[in-house]
């Protein structure tokens, strides 16, 4: 069992933006996780039904299956009840927002640019203790 503890955290990056997602694992690249990335949501529910993920951090507004979609599917299904999310948008963080992405089933809702730090800071924060199922903004 000590083996798996000792295994990295496995992270799924969600964004249709190319530029993004290469950005983000630059950003993350040091960190000594595993990240996977998918560029919209069907992708990214394949693969999250397909292998076990950590965590998962998408954008929200995606052509066909948006960020939210994607959320919700990841929560209603076995390997996903706990799993954190983290949702990125150029959409403000208005209360209409934070409540649609709470619905969802997102547990941090940070808006871009988001600052690296402070993305690392809560995806430890998330790794390290069981999520809670509310929404926090950054």
């Amino acid at each position: 069992m000590a083996m798996i503890e000792n295994l990295p955290k496995r992270i799924l990056i969600v964004d249709d933006d190319t530029d993004i997602l290469t950005l983000l694992r630059f950003q993350l690249r040091c960190t000594g996780w595993s990240i996977s990335t998918a560029t919209d949501g069907a992708e990214a529910l394949d693969l999250f039904l397909s292998a076990p993920f950590d965590l998962v951090l998408t954008d929200a507004m995606m052509p066909g299956m948006s960020g939210y979609d994607l959320a919700r599917f990841v929560r209603t299904s076995e390997k996903g009840c706990s799993t954190p999310i983290i949702m990125l948008s150029a959409i403000l963080d208005t209360p209409d927002q934070l409540e649609l992405a709470k619905d969802s089933g997102v547990d941090v809702y940070i808006t871009k640019p988001h600052d690296r730090k402070q993305l690392q800071a809560q995806i430890n924060i998330l790794l390290e203790s069981p999520p809670q199922r509310y929404v926090s903004r950054i």
